[in-house]
């Protein structure tokens, strides 16, 4: 079952077409095309132009939406998921149809990939907004209004959801349309700076959990001292040089590692300050 046309009532389309217009019936592109009079639906006739099954029979109707910057797409998606006012016209893959003002039944699913402030707070239920905006808070679980903690939060968790997403399309083995299918993915570090973290360093970071991370950081330093001694005592005869010299820098860069995670968790800390330095308990024996 699809949205196949609204019906969108007289005196409410100033907002997306200005003053002075009547009721207006938008058809989506279903089997077939209706028209509204008053109200009430005026006609029914095949829609010459409809395309069967043009990605999967899963996905039975695809609307395109054109216009110039300005021209109302947007605020006709938000109709479509949100307006209580308007009649829809849901059809059926066999080409039947019933009318409603009620599309709880049907999931939608908004999504922009452009960073605006504007929220559907009043869709109701069956509705998923992703917005970038809110798939921003939500990567942030939350509001925390440090712009350079969600840009980094929300790419990672984009670069996860695009891996789920080629992996599910892989699977449907869509014929109709063919879109880029990536069997690997490189995913490189190029370049931190670990004297920006001080791990040992605290100013807003509980009293309880600093001897906790003072202890792990200590632990850092001593167990990658000890590694590269134990490397140098198994290199013995021709393995030499260049090659242990690459495995101490494998070391390094693993200890390094560690001790970025660990300073990147104190400075996230530290940021967003903690007015209850003396709350939470750790066990002694932890």
């Amino acid at each position: 079952m699809k949205i196949a046309a609204i019906y969108i009532p007289e005196g409410n389309l100033s907002i997306i077409f200005g003053e002075g217009h009547q009721e207006v019936t938008i058809n989506l592109g279903g089997r077939n095309l209706y028209q509204f009079k008053n109200g009430e639906l005026n006609s029914v006739e095949l829609n010459r132009y409809y395309i069967d099954d043009l990605l999967s029979s899963d996905i039975p109707l695809l609307s395109c939406l054109v216009g110039n910057n300005g021209g109302g797409k947007t605020t006709l998606l938000q109709y479509i998921a949100n307006a209580y006012y308007c009649t829809y016209v849901l059809e059926e893959q066999d080409g039947s149809y019933e009318l409603t003002r009620n599309i709880e039944k049907i999931h939608r699913i908004y999504f922009t990939p452009y960073l605006n402030y504007s929220s559907l707070d009043a869709a109701r239920n069956n509705y998923k907004d992703l917005t970038k905006l809110t798939l921003m808070k939500l990567d942030n679980h939350g509001d925390s209004g440090l712009l350079d903690d969600f840009l980094e939060a929300h790419n990672s968790e984009n670069t996860k959801r695009w891996i789920k997403f080629n992996h599910f399309y892989k699977n449907r083995e869509f014929t109709k349309i063919t879109l880029p299918v990536f069997h690997e993915v490189t995913l490189s570090l190029g370049y931190f700076d670990t004297s920006i973290h001080k791990p040992d360093k605290f100013n807003d970071t509980s009293y309880q959990l600093r001897p906790a991370i003072t202890l792990i950081y200590e632990k850092i330093k001593q167990e990658a001292s000890e590694r590269e001694i134990q490397m140098g005592k198994n290199f013995t005869g021709d393995i030499r040089g260049e090659e242990a010299k690459i495995f101490s820098n494998g070391i390094r860069f693993e200890y390094d590692l560690f001790e970025t995670a660990l300073g990147k968790l104190v400075s996230l800390l530290e940021r967003a300050g903690n007015h209850y330095l003396d709350e939470g308990i750790i066990p002694e024996d932890f």
